[in-house]
């Protein structure tokens, strides 16, 4: 058993978790995903799937919303990019 000291759990720590440094490396954008939606809760899309945004989007269309000369494809990828608080602002 190794005794409690900071500087034994910094130097046993390649030990006990050997991947833990690449496995944080892959996920960069992880702290700053989960910082934005602590703060932001809205601002990601997690209430509205895609099939609502399709959905959405073939409703929405043909009454011009989007323009005159929109494809409907074209405003399909758009709308899959938005966050849950754009895709409701969309909607009111």
């Amino acid at each position: 058993m190794v005794p409690f000291a900071s500087n034994s759990i910094t130097s046993d720590k390649n030990e006990y978790y050997p991947d833990f440094i690449g496995i944080f490396k892959k996920m960069k954008f992880v702290p700053h995903r989960c910082h934005q939606i602590a703060n932001h809760p809205l601002l990601v899309r997690r209430i509205y799937t895609d099939k609502d945004v399709i959905r959405f989007t073939k409703m929405l269309h043909p009454r011009g919303v989007f323009g005159a000369e929109c494809i409907l494809d074209k405003v399909i990828e758009e709308v899959k990019g938005y966050n849950d608080f754009s895709i409701h602002k969309l909607l009111v």
